[in-house]
């Protein structure tokens, strides 16, 4: 592989990675657990525990993807 290659090739992971872990973040926060600030009905609360379940398991799998 030529330097200019490489170089490339460099360039290429490193931006995946930044971009793994701006979306890592953005996970953390809409997975954060959130106080209700006013009663909100059962299926609101069931809503919002699903999505932040759904949330959870995409940073575990691109915590996973990221190291390898």
């Amino acid at each position: 592989m030529e330097k200019t290659q490489e170089e490339e090739m460099r360039m290429k992971i490193l931006t995946k990675i930044s971009e793994i872990e701006t979306e890592l973040i953005t996970l953390r926060e809409h997975s954060a657990p959130e106080a209700l600030d006013s009663a909100i009905g059962r299926i609101s609360r069931m809503d919002f525990i699903n999505n932040r379940s759904i949330n959870e398991a995409r940073s575990r799998k691109m915590k996973l993807n990221s190291k390898a």
